[in-house]
């Protein structure tokens, strides 16, 4: 049994509606409002079409040509006898998603007459064969004969309608990212007590119109705005199922609602679907598990009024205790009159429910392995089952690779790497080698420079990362939220994604410099809840992540589209969050003068007439105190501009000019890059840390 104050006379909590001024300066989100961003916005994804496309594009190019040619047996076997870089090597419902642009009835149109659809006399298809064709095979069976053959085909040039063909299945998916992105926008401002009506319309048009996504999608060439539309359609559907609880604040019936358990189940099934769709998110697990085992899985099975202190809690063996904050000015001062034992209370007694856990269990299972059944029912090159499954396996979970990809991502292990060399590079000089006793320079010659840790060793710095957010706030969260009417958990649920996946990018083994989007696109919906100290860590996190993205357009021509779409985007983020806090600030201003009676009618004349050049003088002083406290940007934001300025005229300008026609430091761009953006990764990874405990502290009872 749990106790909680009982919340006699509460008055209900404000509404978004009600929090929100309707000379709004921003406008709400609406589906058509997103139809037409969506319009927009293809636009000018299509303007992008001819720009630089990376080796990305041959990857996917390849998986839809092996999945229109090739059985489902062979396609996680399938790499050109060994010389193919460009193996499949994403789980089984994406190979199915490549599987469906390949084989649908517009793609088969398009190519039809080179299938010999047509007469001799026809016209060419608009596209050809070659764009879905297999890497083509050597004649002979000698090494050098099958490494050119291939070498030359990873060379090939496609044509133009080949590159708007593939570039057109890119933007089509970014159908799932609008559609997540404003279910998640509009969940979280239903849900909030603290948000106003333009925060929803804030949320979405920040993630759809993300420079990195428009970096690695529309230019690199990726597919990361499906996949996080998918995570948001997972945290959308748990935000609500949240909500769900804590709409019956004042319900005496403690049964619990059918929609929480749907929305619940959704949140479940479609990001165990995201993990069948791209195992990066695979981080994420410990998170969903721990807060749906105790937020779905426990019911509240008896709610009465009692009294006294010694009441056990779900385990029965201790107390949960909630900071009531909305019933302190009910219950009166603690410190006043000391009476808790004497205190009316609700007992909330929860039951854990096998029921729920079957099911919970059963969907998410066929959402992940239904994916992988098609694969086992099929005879594969190995002769048995295990076979088909190791292959798959070692496709997805290419330890081989290294600890670091060939650009380091900005994380804590390209700190280790960078002060490996530097200690390396120092050690070799003489003055330090000589000075060094000989038991200690043969110390130091054995580590440096410093090993690279194992995977099983990174794993479990990575779980000593997850824990703090994917499993003791993910349990108090969920605690929280059934036993507390007013508890959101999923909004909560929010910031937990955030620690949890900044955590994965941090500490994670080899990971890319894309997974940084996981983070910064979930850490969007918290602007919804209209915190300062959520401003102002997006902005950081926004500004080194998605310049740690600038190297992967390495080329001189694409120098101006990044720089413009990222200065463009970042001015514009600053702008609007600087006037929605400076708006909310006022509204909240209008509201404590009302409350409080600050104008009074039939006040002396003459006391009106002597404070009149002090209201002014007054009012003044709080609008620019206002401004102060509402700036997104601190002086340590302006100086990171200024670093990161400084080094992109380095990398662009200063090294290609002076040291690469000399062959010199041709390393020093990217690491430079690196480190730096580390450093600032770093820092807003501690941000979030010291944002979820405050989190995890206000979980007893939100305000």
């Amino acid at each position: 049994m749990i106790r909680r104050p009982t919340a006699i006379n509460m008055p209900p909590p404000t509404t978004a509606a009600a929090a929100t001024s309707p000379s709004s300066s921003l406008p709400t989100l609406t589906p058509q409002y997103a139809i037409i961003t969506f319009l927009l916005l293809t636009s000018v994804k299509w303007l992008l079409v001819p720009t630089y496309h990376s080796t990305d594009f041959d990857v996917h190019r390849l998986w839809l040509a092996i999945t229109r040619h090739l059985p489902i047996s062979e396609w996680y076997y399938y790499d050109a006898n060994g010389t193919t870089p460009h193996t499949l090597d994403y789980p089984p419902l994406f190979a199915f998603f490549e599987y469906i642009l390949s084989n649908n009835f517009i793609t088969n149109s398009l190519v039809t007459n080179a299938n010999g659809g047509g007469s001799a006399s026809s016209s060419q298809p608009w596209l050809d064969e070659q764009c879905l064709a297999l890497l083509p095979l050597p004649s002979s069976d000698t090494t050098t004969t099958m490494t050119t053959s291939v070498a030359s085909s990873m060379t090939m040039e496609f044509s133009n309608n080949c590159i708007r063909f593939h570039r057109g299945t890119v933007i089509i998916s970014d159908v799932v990212l609008f559609l997540g992105a404003y279910m998640a926008a509009t969940s979280v401002v239903a849900t909030s007590s603290s948000s106003s009506k333009s925060s929803s319309w804030i949320a979405f048009i920040l993630i759809v119109t993300n420079p990195g996504l428009i970096m690695l999608d529309h230019v690199h060439f990726q597919y990361n705005g499906m996949l996080l539309g998918v995570l948001l359609i997972s945290i959308a559907c748990m935000v609500r199922g949240g909500a769900s609880s804590s709409s019956r604040a004042s319900s005496s019936s403690v049964s619990p609602l059918p929609m929480q358990v749907v929305w619940e189940l959704l949140a479940a099934a479609t990001f165990a679907a995201l993990l069948a769709l791209k195992h990066l998110y695979l981080t994420l697990a410990p998170l969903y598990f721990v807060y749906l085992l105790r937020r779905h899985c426990f019911v509240v099975v008896s709610n009465y009024v009692g009294g006294g202190k010694n009441e056990l809690n779900g385990y029965g063996n201790e107390k949960d205790n909630i900071n009531n904050n909305r019933s302190s000015s009910i219950s009166g001062d603690k410190n006043k009159n000391k009476s808790d034992d004497n205190e009316m209370t609700t007992m909330v007694v929860l039951q854990f429910s096998w029921r729920r856990l079957l099911v919970l269990g059963m969907v998410t299972l066929l959402c992940f392995l239904g994916p992988f059944v098609p694969f086992l029912i099929q005879d594969n090159p190995a002769g048995a089952v295990v076979g088909q499954i190791q292959q798959i396996l070692k496709r997805l979970f290419p330890f081989g690779r290294g600890l670091v990809h060939d650009y380091w991502a900005a994380n804590v292990w390209a700190l280790y790497l960078f002060i490996s060399r530097l200690v390396a590079f120092a050690f070799q000089k003489p003055p330090i080698k000589l000075i060094l006793p000989t038991s200690i320079r043969d110390v130091l010659d054995s580590i440096i420079p410093f090993p690279e840790p194992k995977p099983s060793l990174v794993a479990l710095l990575l779980l000593i990362g997850l824990w703090p957010g994917g499993i003791h706030l993910a349990w108090k969260i969920g605690s929280r939220s059934l036993i507390d009417p007013f508890c959101n958990g999923g909004r909560l649920f929010i910031q937990a994604v955030v620690f949890c996946s900044l955590s994965s990018f941090m500490l994670g083994y080899h990971v890319h410099e894309k997974a940084i989007l996981t983070a910064i696109v979930p850490m969007t919906l918290l602007l919804a809840t209209n915190s300062r100290r959520a401003t102002r860590l997006y902005i950081r996190t926004c500004t080194f992540g998605l310049f740690g993205l600038f190297p992967l357009l390495y080329r001189p021509e694409e120098l101006l589209l990044k720089a413009v779409i990222f200065i463009a985007w970042m001015c514009g983020a600053v702008y609007i969050l600087e006037n929605n806090e400076e708006e909310r600030q006022r509204q909240q201003q209008q509201q404590q003068q009302q409350q409080q009676g600050v104008h009074h009618l039939g006040n002396d004349k003459n006391r009106a007439g002597g404070a009149d050049h002090g209201l002014v003088g007054g009012h003044q002083n709080q609008n620019e105190e206002r401004k102060k406290r509402s700036a997104a940007l601190r002086k340590v934001d302006l100086v990171s501009f200024a670093i990161l300025g400084s080094a992109l005229l380095f990398m662009e300008i200063i090294h290609p000019i002076v040291l690469m026609p000399s062959g010199r430091m041709e390393f020093l761009p990217l690491m430079a890059t690196s480190v730096i953006c580390a450093m600032g990764v770093a820092w807003c990874w501690l941000e979030s840390y010291s944002q979820m405990i405050v989190v995890g502290d206000v979980a007893q009872r939100p305000s």
